[in-house]
């Protein structure tokens, strides 16, 4: 069963490493530039994507431990930390950025993308290769995986 499991696995983490790498382009967190309001790239779509990203990440981790226990386990870590950062995160960015940011939350879902602003897809911009550095650790996530089912068995 790994002959498929890891391959869908690895698909997922890269999946979602591209969504990062993608949304920290443009949000540039973690990096030493000046930051605003971010509404473009992927912003422009939804309000989390690497929140989404990190889902798709752990989905991939799931997968590839093939561990079915660990479905649920996962289900709950993301409902209980992603509703309650996200609520944090919102009313923060409300006082910081004032009805900018109320309008950005009118216009853009929180978690469902909306999918019909093409012309803002942006897919790469000069802080590319920054957020490629900056996202590099992801697929580390796998590690106990690779270990678990390539060195001691």
């Amino acid at each position: 069963m790994g002959y498929v499991l890891w391959p869908v696995g690895i698909g997922l983490v890269l999946v979602g490493m591209a969504i990062r790498i993608w949304s920290q382009q443009h949000v540039r967190y973690r990096m030493k530039v000046a930051r605003d309001l971010t509404t473009s790239g992927p912003y422009s779509f939804v309000r989390n994507p690497v929140y989404i990203a990190n889902m798709v990440i752990w989905s991939g981790a799931v997968v590839a431990s093939g561990l079915l226990w660990f479905t649920p386990i996962a289900l709950v870590y993301w409902l209980g930390v992603y509703c309650v950062v996200v609520r944090h995160e919102e009313s923060r960015l409300l006082e910081k950025y004032g009805e900018a940011y109320r309008q950005y939350v009118a216009d853009v879902p929180r978690w469902f993308p909306r999918l019909g602003r093409l012309a803002d897809l942006e897919m790469v911009n000069k802080y590319f290769v920054k957020a490629v550095a900056v996202e590099i650790h992801c697929p580390l996530i796998l590690v106990p995986y690779v270990l678990k089912d390539f060195m001691l068995s």
